[in-house]
């Protein structure tokens, strides 16, 4: 049993320059078998995810680009590790440009804006992107993010203080060329960020997939940031700036 005091903390706020992933930053990546149950969100809040059961770990890398720039020209990072990502990252924001999984590509003309600071409790955005991928007419979507919370994350591995929770819901419209049907995935997700952390500490995720007129919906699943000794060394963005991507064997982890 883990015992958390219900002390009051103070609203942590996560600056500009802060929480960035950076060329040559690598960290442990856990996937989790087991449905979680999150809880609800607000001020001084306690997510106990500790009774999580871990799948298997991957470390993830983040670094410079130079795989594929024709596809990906405005991107600044790479990441490896879960697939292959291309994204680029300011002070204010980082912004996701596309993946490819072997021969498959879906790469964003109009990126897609998923972290915007400086980050508190209450903080909200949307953004509209599109772009291309093999097979596929069109690529197009939204990404809205709300900061919903605030307080103590409880993972298998370690518990961290001064959390904010950011909801979000992606999603993604692909419409096949010809007459086949197109495909809706709408992720609902919850990301855990902590100041000086490079990254967000946690996910837990639901897709639901609409095809045609038909629809299938995951469980709760949670991966997270395994405890390493790269975790937190990057308080501000440097000069490198870019980043590596999260693999995406079957689901993609932005």
């Amino acid at each position: 049993m883990i015992l958390l005091g219900l002390r009051s903390m103070a609203q942590p706020t996560i600056p500009a320059g802060s929480a960035l992933p950076y060329s040559g930053y690598s960290h442990p990546w856990t996937y989790t078998s087991s449905f979680i149950d999150l809880p609800t969100s607000g001020a001084n809040s306690i997510w106990d995810l500790s009774g999580a059961v871990g799948s298997f770990t991957r470390t993830v890398e983040w670094g410079p680009v130079t795989y594929n720039q024709s596809s990906f020209p405005e991107a600044s990072l790479y990441r490896d590790g879960e697939g292959q990502q291309w994204w680029s990252v300011a002070a204010d924001s980082v912004s996701y440009y596309g993946r490819q999984q072997l021969l498959s590509i879906e790469a964003y003309d109009d990126p897609k804006l998923v972290l915007r600071l400086p980050l508190v409790l209450g903080d909200s955005w949307s953004d509209l992107f599109d772009g291309w991928a093999v097979g596929y007419a069109s690529v197009s979507g939204e990404f809205t993010a709300e900061v919903t919370g605030y307080g103590t994350l409880v993972l298998p591995d370690e518990t961290y203080d001064d959390v904010l929770r950011l909801d979000i819901v992606d999603s993604t419209l692909r419409v096949p060329f010809g007459s086949g049907p197109s495909v809706l995935t709408v992720d609902s997700l919850a990301r855990f960020y902590k100041p000086g952390i490079p990254w967000y500490l946690a996910e837990v995720m639901k897709r639901t997939t609409f095809t045609g007129t038909t629809s299938q919906v995951s469980n709760n699943y949670l991966t997270y940031m395994a405890p390493d000794l790269n975790v937190g060394q990057q308080e501000v963005l440097t000069e490198d700036g870019p980043i590596k991507l999260f693999p995406n064997p079957t689901t993609v982890h932005l």
